[in-house]
């Protein structure tokens, strides 16, 4: 996205406290800045055996 000139910049993170084999889902953080607006979402992700 950056190569295109989609976005600008970005900016991922992970709280490093959070358990990841635990039953709560790990969140993760992301900036994206594209026209000059930076967007953030947080999105839960989860492990699973089954779908």
């Amino acid at each position: 996205m950056l190569t295109d000139d989609d976005i600008s910049g970005f900016e991922v993170s992970i709280d490093h406290k959070q358990i990841v084999n635990s039953t709560e889902p790990v969140k993760v953080k992301a900036l994206i800045v594209a026209d000059g607006i930076v967007h953030e979402f947080e999105v839960a992700v989860g492990l699973t055996n089954n779908v």
